[in-house]
């Protein structure tokens, strides 16, 4: 359930806060009532936020910001992890949305297409992940779940 998932990711982030002390603020928003019982993949945020700390956080001067957020729009559930870290350049980002759009098997599989090809399996093929740069400045990662049936009301 993603109510599961978001608490140990949560507790993940908590543990990070220690780490980091007064040098990281995260702001991590509550799931919907209406999707508390939705069943996602285990472990599709936890390893978003570790890249969030160890790639854009981590060794960054300024104050850290991490935010975790919920939405829904036009028919899809939206997990947003966004930071204010050094970002991406747009180069890089490209090449990440290249990897998440080729589903080869052959291809080596990183944490972000690993989650990428669950929520595809687990939702619909138009479900998975979309990044970008995001308010913040730095990295914005969206998990995309077209919601089920049950959840049309």
């Amino acid at each position: 359930m993603i109510t599961n998932e978001a608490e140990h990711a949560q507790i993940y982030a908590n543990i990070q806060l220690l780490r980091f002390g007064e040098k990281l603020s995260v702001n991590f928003a509550e799931v919907p009532e209406k999707y508390r019982n939705l069943s996602v993949p285990r472990l599709i945020m936890q390893p978003i936020l570790e890249n969030a700390f160890k790639y854009a956080l981590e060794n960054d001067t300024m104050k850290g910001l991490l935010h975790v957020s919920f939405s829904e729009s036009a028919g899809y559930f939206f997990i947003t992890v966004e930071d204010n870290g050094k970002g991406m350049d747009e180069d890089t980002i490209a090449h990440i949305r290249d990897a998440l759009s080729d589903l080869k098997p052959e291809r080596e599989i990183s944490g972000l297409i690993n989650i990428h090809r669950r929520l595809k399996l687990r939702f619909s093929e138009n479900s998975g992940l979309r990044i970008g740069i995001g308010g913040l400045g730095g990295l914005r990662v969206d998990m995309c779940i077209e919601i089920p049936e049950e959840y049309h009301v």
